[in-house]
């Protein structure tokens, strides 16, 4: 049954190339784009652990 099933998913990515083409590339930028948005919500959110040489760091105010 699953051999049919990739005889028909193959079947029809020779069919319809560009259609294929387009929803491959579009699957795999939004898995890209999510994942950036995950790890960009982690790096923001995460708890970090302390710094231990505090008192040896140099600030920098933007203002």
């Amino acid at each position: 049954m699953v051999k049919q099933y990739l005889k028909q998913a193959l079947y029809m990515l020779k069919e319809n190339r560009f259609v294929s083409v387009i929803s491959i590339a579009g699957t795999a930028i939004s898995i890209a784009m999510i994942m950036v948005v995950v790890l960009v919500f982690q790096v923001q959110f995460a708890s970090f652990y302390p710094e231990n040489n505090r008192d040896r760091m140099m600030y920098v105010d933007g203002g």
